[in-house]
């Protein structure tokens, strides 16, 4: 049986040459470590610390990116499919009041001379027609 060393009563407490600490994930929990180095309770509390602390903002992160990489190819995908065509042109504008942000993207193609930027499954790319900023779809 593992011995617990979560304090309830200091004076009960085997003299150690290492003070008592209070437990990082922060439970509060005062304990005895047995190494210098040991920071938690147990396992269990240094895995609530790491995922709640390090990874959960991280995933965020990831999770906020994804979902504009997602917007983007919804907004790219209702335009395509408006023209019933593999190509569609429309006003950049347009596509900007729709909620589409050019800084989210894959990658970028050059395919007969154009640069192409990618999305999941689209690409565009912008042009000048006499003065006005427009944009190509096309499917990947």
């Amino acid at each position: 049986m593992k011995k617990e060393y979560v304090l309830n009563n200091l004076e009960e407490v085997e003299p150690s040459p290492i003070a008592p600490r209070t437990c990082e994930c922060g439970c509060r929990n005062q304990f005895q470590p047995r190494r210098h180095d040991h920071i938690y309770i147990n396992k269990k509390h240094g895995d609530y610390y790491h995922y709640h602390n390090v990874k959960k903002p991280k995933r965020r992160s990831q999770n906020e990116i994804e979902k504009m990489h997602r917007k983007n190819d919804r907004i790219c995908a209702k335009y395509v499919e408006s023209c019933n065509s593999d190509v569609s042109i429309h006003f950049w504008e347009s596509i900007l009041s729709d909620g589409f942000n050019a800084q989210y993207m894959q990658g970028t193609l050059n395919e007969d001379g154009d640069n192409y930027v990618l999305t999941y499954n689209y690409m565009y790319t912008l042009f000048n027609d006499k003065g006005i900023t427009k944009i190509k779809i096309k499917k990947r």
